[in-house]
């Protein structure tokens, strides 16, 4: 069975409360306003066409996995449209599958998904974000770790961009403990990686593919 959706706001006052609070009230013992006195939102901000909610999974998919491909789909139902946005190049990481492929294996790995679309970027996240008009950035959660990280990081965009919103979704427990460096180390060492990656990935480990480490 898939993970609860919890949709904590990142960079927010309130995120992940750690004890229960009255309704209506803060932690911070702040009262609630009335949904109808709070001021609506400038024109132009979550500028989704139409109305629609846009979401973005932003990664390196370096490879993509079956982990990766749970939260795509569970957040597909969640949002209008979703843009897996696959990361070329990086100040930080090196990677074994070059871009076009790591994009080819979500592509492939998502066509059965109507809403789902895959983009390379190669900026700031929230200036992608921001090109795309989304309204929020979608984050998969394995560990606390994760969350230490990734709490960070919400901070930084909030600071970038404070009309997108940083949506966490917890992993299933299944793939909880899953991640694109250990399929890779796996992999490389000749070990069966057939229950953690599409077959697309697999079937490129075996033709000797992701032997690209040099910096994008």
């Amino acid at each position: 069975q898939p993970a609860p959706i919890s949709v904590y706001m990142g960079a927010g006052e309130d995120t992940a409360p750690e004890r229960a609070v009255p309704l209506g009230v803060t932690k911070s013992g702040r009262a609630l306003q009335p949904l109808d006195a709070i001021e609506p939102l400038a024109q132009g901000t979550h500028v989704s066409d139409g109305g629609r909610r846009l979401a973005v999974c932003p990664g390196s998919y370096d490879p993509v996995t079956y982990g990766h491909l749970d939260i795509i789909q569970r957040i597909s139902a969640i949002f209008d449209e979703v843009v897996v946005g696959v990361v070329i190049g990086s100040t930080r990481k090196r990677y074994m599958f070059s871009a076009d492929d790591r994009i080819r294996f979500v592509q492939e790995s998502v066509a059965h998904l109507d809403n789902v679309r895959v983009e390379g970027f190669n900026m700031l996240v929230t200036d992608f974000a921001r090109q795309l008009g989304a309204s929020a950035l979608v984050k998969g959660l394995r560990a606390i770790s994760d969350f230490d990280y990734e709490f960070q990081m919400a901070q930084i965009n909030k600071g970038l961009a404070p009309e997108i919103e940083t949506v966490y979704v917890p992993a299933s427990a299944k793939y909880s403990f899953l991640s694109s460096s250990g399929v890779r180390e796996i992999a490389v060492w000749g070990g069966s990686v057939e229950a953690w990656v599409p077959p697309n990935v697999v079937a490129a480990f075996r033709q000797g593919a992701g032997t690209h480490t040099e910096e994008e």
